[in-house]
């Protein structure tokens, strides 16, 4: 039998939701399919908002920690809950 070395190698997959960035909010043509889309993401997000960037960047910083270093093969959402209904 061949024993191989650790190599403790992590692999994990960071789901973000509707976030609020300027490629988001450029999709909508004009203010009232921006304000349609803005509500869709009200009703359909348990948060019931847009993702900020620092919210699904603290969830990349939480994966490349320390803190997740026995965290491995998973998927984390970064989503308002958008991923649970």
């Amino acid at each position: 039998m061949i024993e191989l070395a650790p190599r403790h190698i992590r692999v994990n997959v960071l789901a973000p939701g509707a976030t609020s960035t300027p490629g988001w909010h450029g999709l909508a043509p004009d203010e009232k399919t921006h304000q349609a889309m803005l509500d869709s993401v009200a009703r359909t997000t348990p948060w019931g908002e847009l993702g900020d960037p620092a919210d699904v960047a603290a969830a990349a910083l939480f994966l490349a920690s320390d803190d997740a270093r026995f965290v491995n093969g998973s998927e984390l959402f970064a989503d308002g809950g958008s991923a649970q209904i």
